[in-house]
């Protein structure tokens, strides 16, 4: 077997070291790309808050105007119900002799 000499050595190394080099490049830019799309990930996650924020508020809205609604029934049922009275009393009235 023949020993290299230094100069082979050196060579091989150098080669080494050019391949590592690609190698660390290509990893950084993986950093790099990786950060961008944590830095997407981070706004879009921020956005679909406050998307869900908007649709929590879009339901109470909704309630509360189902409730509004509602309360509103026995107020007219009132008004009704009063008129109807109303009328019945001034017909018996109406009709009684005096």
């Amino acid at each position: 077997m023949s020993s290299k000499t230094n100069t082979d050595k050196i060579e091989e190394l150098g080669k080494e070291l050019a391949a590592l080099t690609a190698r660390v490049s290509a990893l950084e830019r993986t950093v790099e790309d990786v950060k961008v799309s944590t830095k997407e990930h981070g706004e879009v996650y921020s956005r679909l808050a406050v998307l869900e924020q908007l649709v929590s508020d879009i339901r109470e809205d909704r309630t509360e105007s189902s409730r509004r609604r509602w309360s509103l029934i026995p107020v007219l049922f009132g008004a009704v119900l009063g008129g109807i009275i109303t009328l019945l009393v001034q017909a018996i009235l109406r009709y009684i002799p005096r």
